[in-house]
């Protein structure tokens, strides 16, 4: 069967002969014709130096994209696929332009306006792209004067950083891109405006990812490019490794305590959001999170509620004494109002595990003022149960009013009526177990005893009143746990409040409950 050769077929083969002999008298250029057409038609290996008869040839290569026309005023039209491959491409690239009636070979060479202008063109959804000769040359000196400056590696890596800025803006956004040198190598930088829709939520990065945006005290998080949907094709030719940079998204509000209908107080948290999520973080280590309403197993769409505890740098809570304020006027009841909306919450509906920590912080500016010790205690401490029960087991202690302790040596079912009440001054030793660590605490009471004749000894206290706070020591007792114990002379007691026998463990302290007659 006879083959044809369509007009167009017969320009471009003309246009690509042309360029052939062109580029080897003009260019200082040897084409080597591409098989099949990847975006480019031929793959140069560029001529050096002149000695004599004979020509240098270096071990370096241009690529040419070759376009013909026929026209008077003749365009290169690029298809989806030549813009395509001119962004990913890491070589040198050179657009050339042939007409074939005046023999004309025009260039451009793939620079920063054309990677701008193929990207935009892509990003609007268009096929194709014409080149104009007019925005092209035609002068053999001018193209060995670009390729000069395009053949370095400076040059291509700049085209290179802005490749794969341009690329990944098509997966997460807005970016901003750079390049450092360390002893292991080169690292991409990637600051991004938009994390949430990016980052993998199966990845085990995530969660520290959210906390950290939720709640942890920072500007921006720098996480690997592992952790992110496909980052790292756009990264790989240009970077040893690399790692994105995202900023922490915050406004300052104000939250107004409120209480039948009237303000009680306020102070400033930031307002921060990742996904559907949104907190009021303050600066103490205290975020409140709430959700978008979210499909539940019941079918219904429920707000997820949480609080979030942070380590801070501060050496303690007190200092941020609006914070310690703020939750210690809370009651239950109250609302919360912010400057974002007029609407108002009940922090009990939406936090209620707040209601503990308003009840310790409440009592421990008075119990550091009497034990007399610098505190470095964080709001995360008063989340765990030993603490806050140390808290206030210590603040009934050291109350004017009737304490708790009360207890008989002794079977519990012992039946205390057969005991002779005394009144006496004792002072009780208490090892308490804080954030600042372990001491071993002297208070001194106006007290009730529990007195046996038989055998003759004091086998308990009934009451203990009027505390003067006599001395609050450190201690190291390795591997010993418990909220706040009773040293008694052969023992270590849990104190619990009527009259039942402590669990306790042997007193590894030379101290003990002392009476003063």
């Amino acid at each position: 069967m006879t083959k044809y050769q369509n007009g167009s077929q017969q320009i471009g083969e003309l246009g690509e002969a042309i360029f052939n002999l062109h580029a080897r008298e003009k260019l200082n250029l040897i084409p080597n014709k591409v098989g099949s057409d990847y975006g480019i038609d031929f793959n140069c290996q560029i001529v050096g130096e002149t000695f004599g008869s004979k020509r240098s040839i270096v071990a370096e290569f241009l690529m040419a994209n070759v376009k013909s026309s026929s026209y008077p005023n003749p365009t290169a039209t690029l298809e989806q696929s030549d813009l395509e491959f001119s962004l990913k491409t890491s070589q040198p690239l050179v657009f050339i332009l042939v007409n074939v009636n005046t023999k004309e070979v025009y260039h451009r060479f793939l620079d920063e306006d054309l990677i701008t202008m193929f990207h935009d063109r892509l990003m609007k959804g268009k096929k194709s792209l014409s080149l104009n000769s007019k925005i092209m040359s035609k002068d053999p000196d001018n193209f060995t004067e670009q390729l000069t400056l395009v053949n370095t590696r400076k040059y291509q890596n700049k085209l290179g950083l802005m490749k794969a800025r341009l690329g990944l803006e098509k997966i997460i956004g807005k970016t901003r891109l750079d390049i450092h040198q360390t002893e292991d190598g080169s690292i991409a930088i990637v600051e991004v405006d938009q994390l949430e829709n990016l980052f993998e939520k199966t990845h085990a990065l995530f969660p520290h990812v959210r906390v950290s945006f939720l709640a942890h005290d920072l500007d921006k998080l720098e996480l690997p490019r592992d952790a992110f949907k496909d980052v790292s094709a756009n990264l790989d030719d240009i970077a040893d490794h690399a790692s994105l940079v995202a900023p922490i998204h915050n406004d300052v509000v104000q939250l107004s305590l409120c209480r039948n209908g009237r303000e009680v107080m306020s102070c400033n948290w930031e307002f921060r959001w990742f996904g559907d999520e949104m907190a009021y973080y303050h600066p103490s280590g205290l975020s409140l999170v709430f959700s978008q309403r979210r499909r539940g197993d019941d079918d219904h769409y429920h707000h997820h509620m949480e609080i979030i505890f942070s380590e801070k740098n501060a050496n303690s809570l007190f200092e941020h004494p609006d914070i310690v304020l703020f939750l210690g006027r809370m009651r239950p009841g109250d609302t919360i109002k912010s400057s974002l909306s007029n609407a108002e919450f009940s922090f009990v509906d939406y936090w209620p595990d707040l209601l503990q920590i308003t009840e310790i912080i409440k009592v421990i500016p008075n119990i550091y003022n009497k034990l007399d010790i610098e505190p470095i205690v964080q709001l995360r401490h008063l989340q765990e149960r030993d603490i806050a029960c140390t808290y206030l087991i210590i603040n009934q202690f050291v109350q004017k009013t009737k304490s708790i302790i009360g207890f008989v040596v002794g079977n519990e079912d012992i039946d205390i009526s057969v005991y002779r009440v005394m009144k006496t001054v004792m002072v009780c030793p208490f090892i308490v177990t804080l954030p600042e660590g372990q001491f071993l605490l002297k208070i001194k009471y106006d007290g009730e005893v529990l007195y046996s004749e038989t055998p003759d000894q004091i086998v308990g206290v009934k009451s203990a009143k009027n505390p003067i706070v006599i001395s609050c020591t450190p201690i190291e007792i390795p591997g010993f746990n418990g909220p706040a114990l009773l040293v008694i002379p052969d023992k270590v007691a849990i104190i619990y409040s009527g009259y039942q026998e402590p669990e306790s463990i042997k007193n590894p302290l030379n101290e003990g409950l002392a009476f003063i007659n």
